[in-house]
């Protein structure tokens, strides 16, 4: 733990146990109450709405939207979304091992947690694609510190429609339930934690975005790192169905597709003997944490059989990613079936990466 001036005055955490502490205190918030106050026009009316989905939220409403999307994903059995995942899955694989290969991030990565997301939120497929466009054009407005003009228009119009497209399915939903997660919210006034349909539509595109962002993340990282242990490919390759679930764990802490997370402290707190000030940041480096030799043996190996794997990839406390066991699902899916369509597997190009100082993310990755 130490303070750094270099990244505008923040608390770097990178040890373990201060991480996993971090992350469950709740006298630290999400840290996004600041990065919505100081834009400018359109960019502020945009930043501000975005402030609204639960992930930037905190307390007792960040606890009521958390409850009702849970309830809604309670709505579908495991084995129906394995089996929903995995028919995505499949087919992207297999249309990509067809064609003998290629950028794995743009013919897979990206297509694949909207698809399987969307799906999931009972969206038609014809429709799956302009979704997951939209879902881009935020992330790259989010990406931004100070986006364009152009860029923030795109970013509002996608928004607008995205949430169109969600409110005529909700409003289906209220009288004619499916099988899918629209239908097991509960609405505002129902009893209990609920949302009415202008809540629930930017909650959808939330969804939408984060299983984006972390699924396409740990996909261009897991394969990559994978590709870069052949002795590892070897062994998973000799008992995939029993060894994909540990190796999944394992690439999640070997290469975390998050490097940090961003907390504010509400009140004056100590961690591990370091005085954190009441408004100041903290950056809590679950990366670092997911390579402290002090909590994992041999931190710095990829061991795929490992058994004790507490990692911090999908946060922790409060804030736990809440796909963190669709991400684990699309994983185990998506590496098997590559194992399966490509015998050999081979790196054609070294990765080009994003600039996101926050995600560490293949930006594309040759493989064939």
């Amino acid at each position: 733990m130490q303070w750094s001036g270099a990244v505008g005055g923040a608390w770097v955490c990178g040890q373990y146990a201060h991480c996993l502490s971090l992350l469950r205190d709740s006298r630290l918030n999400s840290g996004a109450s600041g990065d919505f106050a100081d834009a400018g026009d359109g960019e502020t009316v945009l930043r501000q709405t975005l402030s609204r989905w639960m992930v930037f939220r905190d307390g007792p409403e960040h606890h009521r939207i958390r409850q009702a999307l849970m309830a809604g994903f309670g709505q579908i059995a495991a084995a129906e979304i394995h089996r929903r995942a995995a028919g995505v899955v499949t087919r992207l694989v297999d249309r990509f091992g067809q064609a003998g290969g290629g950028d794995l991030m743009r013919e897979v990565a990206w297509p694949l947690p909207g698809l399987v997301m969307g799906t999931l939120l009972g969206v038609e497929e014809p429709l799956l694609d302009s979704l997951v466009g939209w879902t881009q054009t935020l992330a790259d407005f989010l990406r931004e510190a100070h986006p364009s003009p152009d860029l923030t228009a795109r970013a509002m119009a996608a928004l607008g429609e995205a949430r169109e497209l969600f409110a005529k399915l909700i409003r289906l939903r209220r009288v004619k339930p499916e099988d899918d997660v629209l239908s097991g919210i509960p609405r505002a006034g129902s009893g209990g934690a609920g949302l009415d349909d202008g809540e629930l539509s930017l909650q959808c595109t939330q969804l939408m975005f984060a299983g984006h962002e972390t699924v396409r993340n740990f996909a261009g990282g897991a394969v990559l790192t994978l590709l870069r242990h052949p002795d590892a490919v070897g062994e998973l390759r000799r008992d995939v169905p029993g060894r994909i679930r540990a190796a999944v764990e394992e690439l999640a802490r070997f290469d975390s597709p998050a490097r940090f997370v961003r907390r504010e402290a509400l009140e004056d707190l100590d961690c591990g003997g370091f005085p954190v000030r009441a408004g100041e940041t903290v950056l809590v480096c679950v990366g670092a944490a997911n390579r402290d030799g002090r909590r994992f043996r041999n931190a710095g190996d990829l061991d795929i059989l490992r058994s004790d794997n507490p990692h911090l990839a999908f946060g922790a406390g409060p804030h736990a990613c809440l796909g963190a066991n669709l991400a684990r699902i699309l994983m185990q899916r998506l590496v098997a079936r590559l194992l399966e369509v490509f015998p050999v597997m081979e790196l054609r190009a070294e990765p080009e990466w994003s600039s996101n100082p926050g995600l560490k993310r293949v930006a594309v990755l040759q493989i064939g």
